[in-house]
């Protein structure tokens, strides 16, 4: 309790582990021509540890940089923060992970882009940070330098021990604060990591009860959705499936299991419903989707569940992370509600802008909307009634 006694902004706004927000606040600590004052004396000590780490940039080329031609852009290409000086031909792309992990291919593809549209930068760095300082995939491993959080801690205690005469009061505040909640909330092998394994251990029980009970921004969604659907079920023409926090579920109400008896799965453990075909709003802290899902069926259907894939593949609207139908489920089609981590400080306006992108996604007639998705099922079930 003596730990946290204190006051700290950051926890105050719910910052702790936004990945939103520590970028956002690292973006404004690196950006040498904000209004803290600091210059580079953030973000030259900081490029210097990740230049110590990697051959493609030496850190003579760090101090050289011209640092009034710096330029901080966030979520360029979808990249979190990226750093530009177009005179000193440089460019560093960072990718800030807290809780979530590295997503398929997203790393090659901030690397495509920075080498497509900075040609002339010749000095580049690509910053992985992490919690733990974890290596990017195999794939990226030689070209993303892994830095962790305890590495931007020391960065920050670096500039606040060489420039506490120097630093504006409030400045010096603010980064005291989140040094503190970096040691707080993600660096690990911290005494108060420790204090806190040892009163889990001493009172585990109660503590899974708190836990199993606490606020959950991500249920409170998920119950909004399932609420949303029930109410707009006629209308939208749906049926609301079983559902859980990750996953909400609903059918359309055309596909009539009595009467095309291959949409149902006899066997299958998916829900209780035996649906064949449903599709699931995919709800999680990252991004929240909606996908047709072609889940398992009875042996004897197994082509039916080929032509609905085959069908979706032809009008050119299948997930292109999705090769081949596998043995029982498939995500075949996706379409974002919210494509961005989510700003659970502001839940009314995640809803409002959820209920708007559901509206459009049953009501609009685009390619990977409901009533095209529907349209092109509709034609295989015939097919096979």
């Amino acid at each position: 309790e003596s730990q946290f006694g204190g006051f700290n902004i950051f926890e105050s706004i719910g910052a702790v582990r936004r990945e939103l927000r520590h970028s956002d606040f690292l973006a404004f600590l690196l950006d040498p021509s904000a209004n803290h004052q600091l210059f580079d004396r953030f973000i030259k000590p900081f490029l210097f540890r990740v230049a110590e780490k990697t051959d493609a940039v030496s850190v003579i080329d760090i101090d050289l940089l011209n640092y009034d031609d710096i330029q901080i852009r966030r979520e360029w290409k979808n990249i979190d923060i990226l750093i530009v000086s177009e005179q000193s031909e440089f460019v560093c792309a960072i990718e800030n992970k807290i809780d979530a992990g590295e997503s398929k291919d997203q790393l090659g593809d901030y690397f495509k882009a920075v080498k497509s549209h900075f040609p002339k930068c010749k000095k580049q760095l690509f910053v992985f940070l992490t919690k733990e300082g974890i290596d990017a995939s195999d794939d990226n491993a030689d070209t993303w330098i892994s830095f962790s959080y305890s590495e931007v801690f020391d960065t920050l205690k670096q500039l606040l021990n060489e420039h506490k005469e120097t630093i504006g009061q409030d400045i010096h505040f603010a980064i005291s604060q989140y040094k503190e909640i970096i040691e707080r909330h993600i660096m690990t092998h911290t005494t108060i990591t420790k204090l806190c394994q040892a009163i889990y251990k001493e009172h585990k029980q109660a503590l899974d009860l708190i836990f199993e009970n606490k606020p959950d921004a991500l249920l409170e969604i998920k119950d909004h959705l399932e609420n949303h659907l029930k109410d707009k079920s006629a209308y939208y023409g749906i049926e609301v499936d079983h559902s859980t926090k990750t996953y909400v579920r609903f059918s359309a109400k055309d596909w009539n299991q009595s009467k095309y008896p291959f949409l149902r799965c006899k066997d299958s453990k998916w829900t209780d419903s035996r649906h064949v075909l449903l599709f699931e709003i995919v709800n999680r802290s990252q991004r929240i989707v909606v996908d047709l899902v072609i889940g398992p069926t009875d042996k004897a259907h197994v082509g039916f569940r080929q032509a609905v894939f085959d069908a979706i593949n032809k009008a050119g609207i299948k997930n292109k992370n999705i090769k081949s139908l596998a043995k029982r489920h498939s995500h075949v089609t996706q379409f974002d509600l919210i494509n961005k981590e989510i700003d659970f400080d502001n839940i009314e306006e995640v809803k409002k802008e959820l209920d708007k992108k559901l509206k459009d996604f049953f009501t609009v007639t685009g390619d990977k909307h409901f009533q095209n998705i529907v349209k092109i099922v509709n034609g295989v079930i015939e097919s096979f009634g």
